[in-house]
């Protein structure tokens, strides 16, 4: 059922696409975006049953969504790819034709009208958006993050990195209560056995625990790819543990229990 949704939804999404005239009883280009508006609101039920086959993890669809380069390197970055690939296209076309392309909105509570490029540069936009997005994410967002954090700490006049009461604890023991200080879940719910998600880590939430971990920890080498490529509090802890047993062969000298 899940792969039949997908095969439909993406059909639907390329007949739009590619003869939007004869898709729509509209006449204008604002009744058209109404028209779309109102339609993706109508097929909501079939998208629901979708997801939840998703979820389920059954069929070819969701065994490519559960790919490792979809869900550890793509999934994480996709907000970026919202934000900036306006900006890319627009940029991309200022750079390809010389001058700067701009279209007023023909209305005011929908996106401006699409960069007219022939098919085959949408694969080239594509590609410059979700690089870009990847390299914000994963090399400057957590940067920023902590640069605003330090920040906001001087403000308020606390340190809001450090978790006290955990200096003598295990690994494992930090990696909960800099999670549940984040997340706001109670520590005594986190199980080793339970996932990231489930503790209500997200990818808005990670950058602000991995800064956490790396001021408990001077000289932990932890990304935030990391953190995206283990699955379960003990899996992180183990690699926590290994990163900083690392570290002290290096002659920092830490002691862990």
């Amino acid at each position: 059922m899940t792969d039949f949704l997908s095969f439909v939804i993406l059909a639907i999404f390329i007949w739009y696409g590619a003869d939007k005239d004869s898709a729509s009883p509209a006449d204008d280009e604002r009744d058209w975006r109404i028209w779309a508006y109102f339609m993706s609101r109508l097929c909501s039920p079939i998208c629901f049953i979708w997801l939840y086959g998703l979820a389920v993890g059954k069929g070819v669809t969701a065994n490519i969504l559960a790919n490792d380069i979809v869900v550890v390197y793509l999934a994480p970055a996709s907000y970026n790819i919202y934000l900036f690939h306006q900006f890319v296209y627009e940029w991309y076309w200022y750079f390809t034709r010389n001058h700067w392309w701009s279209k007023p909105k023909s209305f005011f509570w929908f996106s401006p009208l699409p960069t007219p490029v022939p098919y085959w540069e949408f694969f080239i936009v594509l590609f410059i958006t979700v690089g870009l997005s990847l390299v914000l994410e994963y090399k400057v967002n957590t940067h920023l993050v902590t640069w605003f954090a330090n920040l906001a700490q001087r403000f308020c006049g606390k340190d809001t990195f450090i978790i006290h009461g955990i200096m003598d604890e295990d690994v494992e023991s930090v990696v909960k209560s800099v999670i549940a200080d984040v997340t706001g879940v109670d520590p005594m719910s986190i199980k080793p056995s339970s996932t990231l998600m489930e503790t209500g880590c997200s990818s808005m939430t990670c950058p602000i625990i991995l800064s956490k971990m790396k001021r408990h920890y001077k000289f932990l080498s932890l990304s935030y790819r990391d953190l995206f490529q283990v699955e379960t509090i003990e899996d992180l802890a183990k690699l926590v543990k290994k990163r900083l047993e690392k570290v002290a062969t290096r002659g920092n000298g830490f002691h862990l229990s």
